[in-house]
This record gives C-alpha cells, structure tokens and sequence, in this order.
C-alpha cells in the first residue's frame, strides 16, 4: 500500500515542478524583455541628447536707434535783411533695423551689429531699444549621423535581442531629435519560443537660453 501511495506523488510532482519551471521562465522572459526595452530607451534618449547638443542656436531682433545733428541756418536780423546771422537748427531721426545673427553672437556684439552705440550725434547712432523677434535652431549636417553612431557605439547586439532599423531625424522647426530603433528580442529561456519586434523612439530637445538684452 506505501509503495503505490509514493508512486502516486510523483506524476502530480513532476506537474508541479513543470509549473514552477514554466513560471520561472515567464518571469525570466518578462525581465528579460523590459531590460533591454528599457536600455534601448536609455540609449535611444542618450543619443538624441547627443545629437541635440550640436543645434546651432539662431535669434533675430529688432533695434530702434535714433541720430541728431545741427543744421545751419541763416537768420535776418533787420527787416531788409542787410545784416543776417548763422542759427543752428537741431534735427533728429529715428530708425529701426532687424539683425538676424548667430545666438551667441547676438548676445555678444548686438549694438555693432545693429550699427549703434551709446553717442547720438551724427554719424553716429544711439541705440534706444531692442527686442527679441524670435530664436530658433539649426541642425548640421553631422547631427543624423552623430546621434546614430552614439546609439550604435554604446549598444551591443546579442543573438537575442538586436536592431534592425535605427534612424535619426533632426526637427529644427521643433527643436529636437529624435532617434527611432526597432528590436528584434526574443526569449532568453526558450521554453516559450516568442519573438518580439518592437519600435523604440529617443527624444531630446536642444537648450535656448532666453535672450536677455541690455543697452549699451
């Protein structure tokens, strides 16, 4: 009677542990997955952040500068006008000029730019105001292949998880890059056979400071 009791318990053993096995191998799979999504998100991100840091930063703005000089004016002193004097009459003008540089230059040397300064008199112009039109980035022609080269420096295929597509694309009229990869991950256990592709896209914006101008 004992014997065939131990030999019951082994079919619902074996169960169990075909059971246990299984769900090792689900957990083994599903942290297995998410790690290498979430690397190739680190290195994704990594990677536009790479490309975005090469953005050429732009500005345009708007200079009012105003000028004065004296114009000489002959003045009767009687009323036929024999005997005349010189009055120096006092004129002004102001004008505006829209200077579009690169950022950095803008904030370094906006007045030359702008042709003003801080003297009024003629041939000189004062600067009295500046205002920011607008600001905005430019992408080089090495930013595509920069932030696809991060990407592939620093991943490393394996003969279960690999890319097949890796693209990046600089947007200067937002100001980001984006870098899109797609995976090819399958399970590290084998017990399940699955295969995922799956498309993972890195974003990074490039840094404008607000641009601050003082008068000279």
């Amino acid at each position: 009677m004992r014997d065939k009791e131990r030999g019951s318990v082994s079919p619902v053993f074996i169960l169990i542990l075909m059971v246990v096995m299984l769900l090792l191998g689900a957990f083994l799979d599903r942290e297995w997955l998410n790690y290498k999504i979430h690397l190739a998100d680190n290195i994704a991100d990594f990677a536009a952040e790479s490309g975005a840091r090469t953005a050429e930063v732009w500005a345009e703005i708007r200079v009012t500068k105003y000028q004065y000089w004296f114009v000489p004016v002959t003045v009767c002193v009687d009323e036929k006008c024999t005997v005349t004097s010189i009055r120096m009459d006092f004129q002004s003008t102001t004008e505006t000029k829209v200077v579009t540089d690169k950022d950095a230059e803008i904030r370094r040397n906006w007045p030359a730019l702008a042709e003003c300064g801080s003297n009024a008199e003629a041939p000189n112009w004062k600067c009295t105001s500046a205002e920011k039109v607008r600001q905005w980035v430019e992408y080089p022609a090495s930013t595509k292949d920069l932030a696809e080269g991060v990407f592939r420096a620093n991943w490393r295929d394996q003969s279960l998880a690999r890319w097949t597509h890796l693209e990046a694309t600089p947007r200067a009229d937002r100001g980001l890059v984006d870098v899109e990869v797609t995976l090819e991950i399958r399970s590290v256990t084998g017990l399940v056979g699955w295969r995922h592709t799956l498309t993972r896209t890195g974003s990074a914006a490039s840094r404008i400071e607000p641009l601050e101008l003082t008068l000279p």
